[in-house]
This record gives structure tokens, sequence and C-alpha cells, in this order.
């Protein structure tokens, strides 16, 4: 019984030492406060973040690089959601209004 331990011991090791993350993170750097909601676009192409700071960003998923910057909402944006197509964002806020974006001026 102590080797089928061991053996499996030296597995788990194997197995964690090989799921460990060797590359660094896209980083997403442009809010100005908290950011409470992130969403990725139906392609998986964009990112769309939901901040404190009342703004919406959307961002390249794969470089990390801003978009565009929705404004609009006068108290914190707390939620977000891509329409299935991706052509739109809603966004809800503290300021108890939810906002339909168009983004159909982004390039695919």
């Amino acid at each position: 019984m102590r080797h089928a331990c061991s053996v499996y011991a030296a597995l788990l090791t194997v197995l964690a030492t090989s799921l460990v993350w060797t590359d660094d993170p896209v980083i997403f750097k442009g809010h100005t406060n908290h950011v409470h909601r992130v969403a990725f676009s139906p392609d998986g192409k964009r990112i769309a973040s939901a901040s404190w700071d009342k703004t919406i960003k959307i961002w390249d998923a794969a470089s990390g690089q801003e978009m565009l910057t929705l404004k609009g909402h006068t108290r914190p944006v707390n939620d977000l959601a891509y329409s299935p197509d991706g052509k739109r964002i809603a966004s809800a806020s503290f300021d108890e209004t939810v906002k339909l974006w168009d983004l159909s001026m982004l390039k695919p």
C-alpha cells in the first residue's frame, strides 16, 4: 500500500507542476475607480469592463489595448452584458438606468 501511495503522490506532484501558468497575463489599465464587471464579446475578441468611474471600456482581448470608452451614466456602472451578436452592450448603473450602447462603429 505504501508503494501505491508514493506513486500517487509523485503523480500529483507532476500534475501540479505541469499546470503552472508561465505566460504573463494581459493587463487592462485605464479605469480610474473599481472595476465591477467584465464580459467577453461573443466572438472572444473584445472585453467590456464596467467601472465605478461611471464608464464602460471596450478592450482588445489579445493586446489589452483600449478601443472605446462609453460615457453617459451619472453613477457607478455595476453590470453589463453583450447582445448575442456582439453589436450592442446593455449596462446597468446605480443611477437607476439601463443603457443600450451601439458598438457598430468598432472595426471587426
